[in-house]
């Protein structure tokens, strides 16, 4: 949750990126539609091993994610149906990207879709803080965007440096698997207190 603490600290960074985007004739939902066909976009370079070009698919990507809950809230946009909508789809990403990268040539589908249960299970601690105290959980040392922006910061020095994607993909798993236990003690200890 690195990014999210820094942008709260810094908002003017966020509305400075999005900002020239947000536009009242754009639909919310179709930003969302947009991102997962990049993320998709994304996982088939990866898996033809074109890592700069996957990398900018997954920035791109995640820019469109922000972008669309930036103009849902902007204009009276938001509603149940496209939280559902960008949660799906965000599950479905990290699935696209993940497999992408597990057909790559540097890290093995084994690892990949380990890490992938890894990151589901971080997002299903959220979503189940969600179900049983009505509150979104977002604890924890690597959040979907901190996940987003590894994986592009690490794709983008693996275009250089092709073996380095599979200490990225480790690194994934590794901190999103510590993510998971402190989301779960945090969840532990709010709901003993009950």
């Amino acid at each position: 949750m690195v990014l999210n603490e820094l942008v709260g600290k810094f908002p003017k960074i966020r509305s400075s990126l999005t900002g020239p985007f947000i536009k009242k004739y754009a639909h919310p939902e179709l930003l969302s539609w947009i991102s997962f066909i990049l993320a998709i976009v994304s996982g088939y370079l990866f898996s033809r091993d074109m890592l700069l070009y996957a990398s900018l698919a997954y920035l791109a990507s995640g820019f469109f994610d922000i972008l669309d809950g930036d103009m849902a809230r902007k204009y009276g946009r938001a509603s149940v149906f496209g939280d559902f909508l960008d949660h799906s789809f965000d599950r479905l990403s990290d699935l696209a990207v993940l497999v992408g990268i597990g057909f790559s040539s540097f890290v093995s589908m084994e690892l990949a879709l380990a890490t992938y249960i890894s990151v589901i299970l971080v997002s299903y601690m959220g979503t189940q803080a969600h179900a049983v105290t009505k509150e979104r959980l977002y604890a924890g040392i690597l959040g979907r965007a901190d996940r987003v922006m590894l994986i592009v910061v690490g794709g983008l020095l693996s275009s250089a440096y092709p073996n380095l994607l599979f200490y990225v993909v480790v690194a994934t798993f590794v901190l999103s698997t510590i993510t998971f236990l402190q989301r779960f003690v945090t969840l532990w200890m709010k709901l003993r207190k009950k």
